[in-house]
């Protein structure tokens, strides 16, 4: 059953060869969008600095700094918010959660990398391909917050070629659980039953902004905003098509969630470059929240599956879609 989507603005200017002065007037949707995210209000973040160096953290790429970054997201929001700060490093992470009023920076040359087990991302409830179940965390998490930004020139390294072996082999469709579902003819469950550890999650937030930093290597989706209110994705890059290709390796999904902008993002991946869902089939019924007032434009995308999708995937899916591979 194909599941509602609503009240959807899609403007994709980066493909558009109108001049300038030949452009439309602004709908009132995107002048909505803006009076959200172009103000001077959005997401203000107390002007305090914590530094994850001085909680531990070391960027090495070798020692695991799950702990020390969290202490310090935690005491900069015990402390009313503030800005969490990197020196420039590799830090090898599981599974972090951004809070309230906080600010987690990544500046140029910081690098925050997904270590590779999916015992330190903790299972929580989520949804999967367009229904709720229990996952494993994704490395960077917003969970239940209002007003968070993060934000800076950095990486987040999905470091997802464990999981995409995990997945279909390596070769690519050379066996994992891909090859194990498909000779017992439920291929279609794997993406279910094979848990991976995506890059950001932004569930049940409102007032969150992320822009310009890069997202590499996602072991699933890459940037998932689910049941969330006011998120503005600005200047993200996405390349996930790095040492391989992963297994719905989606760009940017927008998953029932309401008043969001995505603007001056650059996508590859090997899946949907852009998605809007809002559930599948009858568990898409029984949450019954629509996907509203989302605007995509001036985004370049790469290779992947669809330059804009829409829906759930598997049967049941609407999808509008252009092969850009």
């Amino acid at each position: 059953m194909i599941n509602k989507i609503v009240a959807i603005l899609i403007i994709i200017s980066a493909f558009s060869c109108t001049r300038e002065a030949e452009k439309p007037a602004k709908s009132e949707l995107v002048k909505r969008l803006e009076g959200f995210f172009y103000n001077d209000d959005f997401t203000v973040i107390p002007d305090k600095s914590f530094n994850v160096a001085d909680f531990g953290a070391i960027a090495d790429g070798k020692t695991l700094t799950t702990e020390a970054i969290q202490n310090t997201i935690d005491a900069a929001a015990d402390a009313g918010g503030g800005k969490v700060i990197f020196p420039a490093g590799t830090y090898l992470s599981g599974a972090l959660f951004v809070k309230s009023n906080v600010e987690l920076h990544i500046g140029e040359g910081v690098v925050i990398q997904a270590i590779q087990n999916n015992d330190y991302y903790p299972r929580k409830w989520t949804r999967i391909a367009g229904i709720e179940m229990e996952w494993p965390a994704a490395l960077i998490n917003v969970y239940d917050e209002k007003n968070v930004r993060i934000t800076g020139k950095g990486v987040i390294d999905g470091n997802g070629k464990y999981w995409w072996d995990k997945f279909w082999g390596d070769p690519k469709y050379s066996g994992g659980m891909w090859g194990e579902y498909k000779d017992k003819g439920i291929r279609w469950a794997v993406d279910y039953d094979c848990e991976r550890v995506r890059p950001v999650v932004i569930w049940k937030s409102e007032d969150v902004l992320l822009k310009d930093f890069t997202v590499k290597r996602a072991g699933f989706w890459t940037i998932s905003l689910t049941y969330s209110t006011r998120v503005h994705v600005d200047g993200l890059v996405v390349r996930n098509n790095i040492g391989g290709h992963g297994p719905s390796s989606d760009g940017i999904d927008t998953d029932s969630s309401k008043d969001v902008l995505v603007e001056n993002c650059d996508i590859d991946c090997n899946d949907d470059n852009l998605c809007i869902k809002a559930g599948k089939d009858a568990d898409g019924l029984r949450v019954n929240r629509p996907a509203e007032n989302i605007v995509y434009r001036n985004c370049i995308t790469r290779a992947g599956h669809g330059l804009i999708t829409l829906g759930a995937k598997l049967p049941g899916e609407c999808a509008i879609s252009k092969y850009m591979g």
